[in-house]
C-alpha cells in the first residue's frame, strides 16, 4: 500500500512546490543590467537631479527636500573622488526580487580610482510598470 500513495503524494508535493514557487502569477522579472547601469550613469556622470527624478520616492517632495538630496549625492561624490580617486568602472553583478515582487536589489561591483572594489547595492520598486530606484 505505501508504494501506491507515494507516487501521489510526490505529484501532489511538486504541485504545491510549483503553486508557492510561482509567486501569484504575476511574471515580473527582476530589473535587467541595462536598467540598473542607466540609473547608476546618472550618478557617476554627475547628474545627480535627475538621479533624484529617478527615485520613486521623491515624487511627491518638495523641490527643495529634492534638491538637497541632489546635493548630498553631490557631496557624497566628491567625497569618494578625494578618498579613492573617484569611481573608474561599475559592473552590474546581479538583481533579486524581494518576495512582495514589487521591489529588488540590484548589486554592482564599483572599482574606484585606488583600484579597490566595493559591491553597492541599490534598491528598486516596480512603479507605474517599470523599474524606478527607492
Amino acid at each position: 500500500m505505501p508504494n501506491k500513495r507515494s507516487p501521489f503524494f510526490a505529484l501532489l508535493l511538486s504541485f504545491l512546490l510549483v503553486a508557492c514557487s510561482s509567486g501569484g502569477g504575476d511574471g515580473l522579472q527582476p530589473p535587467t543590467a541595462k536598467e540598473v547601469m542607466e540609473y547608476y550613469e546618472l550618478y557617476r556622470s554627475g547628474n545627480y537631479a535627475e538621479y533624484v527624478k529617478a527615485m520613486q520616492s521623491c515624487d511627491d517632495k518638495p523641490a527643495d527636500f529634492c534638491k538637497q538630496m541632489a546635493d548630498a549625492l553631490k557631496q557624497h561624490a566628491a567625497r569618494i573622488k578625494e578618498e579613492k580617486g573617484g569611481t573608474v568602472s561599475a559592473e552590474f553583478l546581479r538583481s533579486e526580487l524581494h518576495a512582495e515582487h514589487s521591489a529588488a536589489d540590484a548589486y554592482l561591483s564599483v572599482t574606484y580610482g585606488d583600484s579597490t572594489k566595493e559591491e553597492i547595492v541599490l534598491p528598486l520598486v516596480f512603479w507605474q510598470d517599470k523599474w524606478r530606484l527607492k
